[in-house]
């Protein structure tokens, strides 16, 4: 069963068919991660993640994303997104006025065109109504995530698994 890692970046998990637009990150497929979602068959995969992915996709189209992701996975397939956490990330900001790293916790490090990357930002509450709407069921946050950003002292991500009914 085919296990996806949707736009990957630096983060390629073995056992997963890593998809990114990046060619220089060498993923396994170099492709943009909503229209190669798009074209992935129905009942196909067992589980997709998303990991500091979804924030860089426009909401229209995160939307989408969300639909195609539903329709690939089996019944019981799961879907885990971890991206930054606007509050927590408001926070730090409100807590650390100065702070140009907690700035870029909402927006993203510079693109390499010089355009910020985020599209959008996320709560657990955001990310729990999309998926929702999606279909997805036994959304729940997982305290587990990939990136915590000790030298900012933050844990600023949330990581929410839904799974398809």
């Amino acid at each position: 069963m085919l296990k996806l890692n949707l736009g990957c970046g630096r983060l390629q998990l073995p056992g997963f068919t890593n998809v990114d637009s990046n060619p220089a990150r060498k993923p396994d497929v170099v492709a943009d991660m909503v229209v190669w979602a798009a074209g992935q068959r129905p009942h196909t995969c067992s589980e997709v993640r998303m990991v500091h992915s979804f924030e860089h996709v426009p909401y229209p189209a995160a939307t989408r994303l969300l639909g195609y992701v539903f329709d690939c996975l089996v019944p019981k397939g799961i879907l885990v997104i971890e991206v930054p956490d606007l509050w927590k990330a408001a926070k730090y900001l409100s807590d650390h006025p100065g702070s140009v790293g907690s700035v870029m916790n909402i927006f993203g490090h510079f693109a390499h065109k010089g355009e910020v990357e985020h599209r959008w930002a996320y709560t657990e509450a955001t990310l729990t109504a999309m998926m929702t709407r999606a279909g997805f069921v036994g959304i729940h946050e997982d305290a587990k995530t990939n990136y915590a950003h000790p030298r900012l002292g933050l844990a600023r991500d949330i990581r929410v698994v839904g799974v398809k009914p």
